[in-house]
């Protein structure tokens, strides 16, 4: 019995696509004795392509496997839009979605903003206003009126918080009077009926025509 071996050339063909959006390279194998080429396949879900696509990270997809990211608007594939805004739910890739410094999702650019107390970049589930000078603050560093439930910043929160009877009060809850010049809470305030200022709720009345009157305007007659 005689055998021989007869070696014959494979032929591998890089071959690079490009658009305006990326460039990507795929191999093609070439056999000249069945004279056939290999398949060009998906890189995604790997079936046969009968179009190639082309995502902005140089991956060859099916049309199927080809989506958009909602933040830059360019086309990616599956594998390269992985991340989504945990607040919005839009489809991000790696370079548009963001990780909060302080939960660690990731979010949209449009979610995400920097805390005037650290400088940390915050998603705007970790992030609350303060109800005075309107700063960023992370939730954990806002000190809350406790009567009202106003968020405030630790700066803001040493002028605007005051005990009054034993009760923490914020300025939305609490209101100067102008008569007294005491600090009290809200519903203790009602309005002299004769000039209208809102004065706390203990006003003589007039000795004539029985009104309610505030210091100002109130009347004292010896008999």
């Amino acid at each position: 019995m005689n055998t021989s071996i007869i070696y014959y050339p494979i032929f591998n063909w890089t071959m690079t696509l490009s658009n305006s959006g990326g460039r990507g390279q795929t191999n093609l194998v070439y056999n000249p004795i069945e004279e056939n080429i290999s398949e060009l396949n998906c890189e995604i879900c790997r079936n046969e392509l009968t179009q190639a696509y082309l995502c902005s990270l140089g991956h060859v997809t099916c049309r199927a496997c080809l989506s958009v990211c909602r933040d830059c608007g360019k086309e990616h594939c599956k594998s390269c839009l992985s991340k989504s805004c945990g607040i919005c739910g839009k489809q991000l890739c790696s370079k548009c979605a963001v990780k909060c410094s302080k939960c660690g999702k990731y979010r949209c650019k449009s979610h995400m903003g920097k805390s005037a107390l650290t400088g940390n970049s915050c998603c705007a589930a970790c992030l609350r206003s303060c109800s005075k000078c309107s700063k960023l603050i992370e939730n954990n560093h806002l000190v809350n009126c406790p009567t009202c439930s106003q968020k405030f910043c630790p700066s803001c929160s040493k002028t605007s918080l005051i005990k009054i009877e034993g009760k923490t009060l914020c300025s939305n809850c609490s209101k100067h009077c102008s008569i007294c010049n005491k600090v009290l809470p809200k519903n203790k305030f009602e309005r002299c009926p004769s000039c209208k200022t809102p004065v706390c709720n203990f006003p003589g009345k007039c000795i004539y025509c029985r009104k309610q009157l505030c210091s100002k305007l109130r009347v004292k007659t010896k008999f």
